[in-house]
């Protein structure tokens, strides 16, 4: 008899599944590491919406589409980090600005309050001055201000982790 994938249990299907679920991660991911993470971390949501998704046809499917979705976050992330990062970077200083996503989102999450809102809004969002200016309720000229801050901490933080 054929078992149904509602009747199954979670640590059942997890059993069944979780090596060849990591095995197809790494051959994305290119490493096995990356792989055992994204691959936990879709369990478990998959863990959490157990009753929903053992009713899908291919709970394994779902499964690795989750974890897929979230080396494509990855990725978009690093790729977002990388492109701050050359804007950020002082076009005379180019070797001594982190190049290291890692450290600049630990960099920029030590920055003060304000420098920081104003780096994610006006780098990571795209967003114009006049907006960041009117998100945070200060003017332009205060906007600038904390960007030059932020870009004067940021350059010091990378010439400190060369």
């Amino acid at each position: 008899m054929v078992q149904r994938p509602e009747d199954r249990s979670f640590e059942s299907f997890f059993r069944d599944t979780y090596a060849t679920t990591v095995a197809a991660l790494a051959a994305a991911a290119g490493n096995g590491h990356d792989a055992s993470d994204l691959a936990q971390d879709a369990y478990l949501q998959a863990y959490r919406r157990w009753a929903q998704v053992c009713t899908l046809d291919r709970p394994d499917a779902w499964v690795r589409r989750v974890a897929l979705n979230k080396l494509i976050d990855r990725h978009r992330r690093a790729t977002v980090f990388q492109r701050i990062a050359v804007r950020l970077r002082p076009a005379d200083a180019e070797d001594r600005y982190p190049s290291d996503v890692d450290a600049l989102h630990a960099a920029v999450a030590d920055l003060p309050s304000r420098q920081r809102e104003a780096v994610i809004r006006h780098y990571f969002d795209d967003r114009s001055l006049s907006d960041v200016a009117e998100d945070l309720g200060v003017s332009q000229g205060t906007v600038k201000s904390q960007l030059f801050d932020a870009r004067r901490t940021l350059r010091e933080i990378g010439d400190g982790i060369r």
